[in-house]
């Protein structure tokens, strides 16, 4: 698998992720918290399966010397890393809402 897959694959996760608390998030807001454990326990396998992502990225790109390679890459990686700042943002808006509704209850 390459960078740009693995990140991907990163990505899919973080929608994942999104979709998850948006769950959360609208039943927390009817009162609804039976589903705090499944999402915390969601977060934590998530945080977990970037690690792994992480490591395996860093290795490739450690073996990736050719300058000429490395800018194509880099050229590629543009979108995804694109997707990827978007996503965390609508992540971190959902965490705060989610954890403000956790707060308060």
């Amino acid at each position: 698998m390459d960078v740009v897959n693995l990140l991907q694959s990163r990505n899919r996760c973080l929608r994942r992720l999104l979709e998850s608390a948006g769950d959360f998030v609208a039943k927390a807001e009817k009162g609804d918290f039976t589903g705090l454990s499944a999402f915390l326990e969601r977060r934590d396998s998530t945080v977990r399966a970037f690690e792994l992502y992480d490591r395996r990225i860093t290795a490739l790109l450690g073996a990736l010397t050719d300058e000429a390679a490395r800018q194509r890459l880099i050229e590629r990686l543009r979108p995804v890393l694109a997707e990827r700042e978007e996503l965390v943002h609508s992540l971190l808006r959902s965490d705060e809402r989610s954890f403000r509704l956790i707060e308060n209850e």
